[in-house]
């Protein structure tokens, strides 16, 4: 039997774990063009629910574009990913017939035949002069708006990691976009990323072009006993039984992280049958991570300072307090070491901050911190 509990793709239709609010709430979005910023913690979903929202919910009429721009900085490398995309809603059967039909509708951009040297299919690429960025953005952008109007339908258009388009610096990129972005009535944009703090100020932010071009959109946990259900119906495949009270330990000392919660119950799927879940078959679960893990992590630590060791474990063990007089003593460093370790941490995205507290980003990371 295959194992039901996915961690390692993005799942959709059956093995997608139930977000109705979300997706409702969303759709709305979407159905009246407006824009909106999904924001979360990492690894809660965000890709996932997009794919799934995609691919199983939107209206017939409205047409879906899911771009990532991870690293992004080249001005142009945001042509090239926004015209391939748009470019696949005007194919036609002959794929040659919608590249003549391309060249009608873009006049700086040009289309031409490839093999994709992954999948061994064609597809078409775009190439074109790398200046007038404006122009080129113009008949990306725009001409899809008119397009849409003219065929009385809609569209969405996802950009992940959205706060990198901020490494491109020869620009003020996020002025051009907006000029653009606000007269695309048929067009809903939805802003993501993994970076939360940097992503929400772009657009909260009074002195910023964004400000007020789109609604905050706050992805929660997947709720606690929606979940439960979840996991509880895939794990009678093998008449396994977990109780709600000890799911809900699990949940919480996952901080409701969706990929590490379904990757626990994967393990236990795997190496159990008929059995009622309880303490010790969690904790030998969590030493077998911490094992597998420990390599990996002990060369993470080489190129880490002492100082910034201390201090991820002391996150880790600790939510709170972490400037208090008694975690200096117990853990035999100074206050002000612990300041500059959490800098230097916070820069190398090992930890982030979220409602006052410090939080280590990798959560298979902090269970192997706990135990160090």
């Amino acid at each position: 039997m295959q194992n039901p509990f996915n961690f390692y793709s993005i799942s959709t239709g059956d093995d997608f774990c139930n977000r109705d609010k979300d997706i409702s709430n969303i759709n709305n979005y979407i159905s009246n063009s407006a824009n909106i910023v999904l924001f979360s913690k990492r690894r809660y979903g965000k890709t996932t629910l997009l794919t799934e929202l995609f691919k199983n919910h939107l209206d017939d009429n409205i047409l879906s574009i899911y771009i990532d721009i991870y690293g992004i900085n080249d001005k142009y490398t945001l042509i090239e990913k926004l015209s391939s995309k748009i470019a696949e809603h005007y194919k036609v059967k002959d794929i040659m017939q919608t590249i003549k039909n391309l060249k009608t509708i873009f006049n700086r951009i040009s289309f031409s035949l490839t093999i994709n040297q992954k999948t061994a299919m064609p597809e078409i690429k775009p190439e074109f002069i790398k200046k007038d960025f404006e122009i080129l953005l113009d008949e990306s952008l725009d001409n899809f708006q008119e397009f849409l109007k003219n065929k009385n339908k809609k569209a969405v258009i996802a950009i992940d990691e959205f706060q990198d388009i901020l490494n491109i610096t020869d620009l003020n990129i996020e002025a051009i976009l907006r000029s653009k972005i606000q007269y695309h009535t048929n067009i809903s944009y939805i802003f993501t990323g993994s970076k939360q703090h940097m992503l929400t100020s772009m657009f909260n932010d009074n002195k910023k072009p964004f400000y007020t071009l789109a609604s905050n959109y706050e992805l929660e946990p997947i709720d606690k006993e929606v979940f439960y259900d979840y996991i509880s119906r895939r794990l009678k495949y093998k008449s396994i039984k977990i109780q709600y009270e000890l799911f809900e330990y699990i949940y919480d000392f996952c901080d409701g992280e969706t990929r590490i919660i379904q990757k626990i119950f994967y393990e236990i799927f795997e190496q159990y049958n008929d059995i009622d879940i309880d303490d010790n078959i969690f904790n030998t679960v969590i030493e077998k991570l911490n094992l597998q893990n420990d390599s990996v992590y002990k060369l993470l630590c080489d190129n880490l300072t002492q100082n910034q060791i201390i201090t991820l474990k002391i996150i880790s063990q600790n939510k709170t307090e972490l400037l208090s007089r008694e975690i200096s003593n117990n853990y035999n460093i100074s206050q002000q070491s612990i300041k500059s370790a959490l800098n230097s941490l916070l820069k190398k995205e090992l930890v982030y901050k979220q409602n006052g507290n410090y939080i280590v980003y990798d959560k298979e990371f902090d269970f192997w911190l706990k135990v160090k």
